[in-house]
């Protein structure tokens, strides 16, 4: 049978071939024919979605970036060296040297966070909502913790995150380059000045001008950095449980897999997701311990025989 083009094809292998041959050809002709003729504006969107959709081209946001970043486990804040009580905790209530992993899943994780939202929550709410009462939020926290070893490794943790962002995150860092300084980022820079200038004193007779705790300044960081009042929230209560976590790994209550199990649980995301919910609203002057025993059990972790964490 003749082709169009007067050629014969011999079997029906060679006449399919052809028709697809000449199918192929006379799409990639229509599809010409259709980009010449659709309007500018049409082809310029096309090609814009086509570059938003390439996996060549992803989006990341500097609010993502440092949501990564704040709830990375190797932000050096040296939470490594405290287990908020849970040394302390397994020296008061079991003898046994290997004690069972539900002990610290059913008793000392629920309460830790219970404890820990609402004794910081509230502050570390207040200073992202306005950072200029920075100070005033230190003080007052401050003055509201009574126990002695929890007071110190909130400010050794404080003043950790506040070299990190004058270092690593802050705007006017030479690697970041320069921008002015505006009513987010401005407290943070003067408080910064103001923690070097009390150090300088030392006069033990006054107390210091500022401490440096850790939740009024992760607030205001976390502000600076482009989060919402909710996603820093969450972190600052995940990095605790992550902390509690690895100091239960390093005590040698269960290995990693199952520190990462717990993690993942449903437990911990309802139970996160509850203290945040029940301290959403509660103002910073009505912050107060809902575990009165664990500030028994923080402060007394000094007067254990042996230890190897700070608190």
């Amino acid at each position: 049978m003749p082709t169009p083009n007067g050629e014969e094809l011999d079997n029906d292998d060679g006449t399919q071939s052809k028709i697809n041959e000449l199918e192929a050809q006379l799409a990639q002709l229509r599809w010409r024919q259709q980009q010449k003729t659709q309007p500018e504006s049409q082809s310029h969107h096309d090609t814009h979605s086509r570059a938003y959709i390439s996996p060549h081209i992803p989006t990341f946001s500097p609010a993502t970036h440092f949501l990564l970043l704040l709830s990375d486990s190797a932000l050096p804040l040296g939470s490594f060296a405290f287990s908020s009580g849970l040394e302390s905790f397994l020296a008061h209530t079991t003898r046994t040297p290997t004690p069972p992993p539900q002990l610290f899943t059913t008793t000392f994780l629920p309460l830790s966070i219970s404890s820990y939202a609402s004794t910081t929550l509230p502050f570390v709410l207040a200073s992202h909502a306005d950072p200029a009462l920075l100070p005033v939020l230190d003080d007052a926290l401050d003055a509201a913790t009574i126990c002695t070893v929890g007071r110190r490794a909130s400010v050794a943790q404080g003043r950790a995150l506040l070299g990190i962002w004058e270092r690593s995150f802050s705007p006017t860092t030479p690697d970041l380059g320069t921008t002015p300084a505006d009513t987010v980022v401005s407290p943070l820079l003067s408080f910064a000045a103001e923690l070097r200038s009390a150090q300088k004193i030392q006069d033990d007779a006054l107390p210091p001008a500022v401490s440096a705790h850790l939740p009024p300044l992760f607030g205001a960081v976390c502000r600076a950095a482009g989060l919402d009042a909710q996603q820093t929230a969450l972190v600052f209560m995940l990095n605790h449980v992550k902390a509690l976590v690895s100091a239960a790994v390093r005590r040698g209550m269960f290995g990693p897999y199952q520190a990462q199990k717990i993690l993942a649980s449903q437990q911990v995301r309802e139970t996160v997701e509850a203290v945040v919910r029940r301290e959403w609203d509660t103002p910073y002057y009505e912050a107060g311990q809902s575990v009165p025993v664990m500030d028994l059990w923080v402060g007394r972790h000094e007067m254990l025989y042996s230890r190897i964490f700070n608190s």
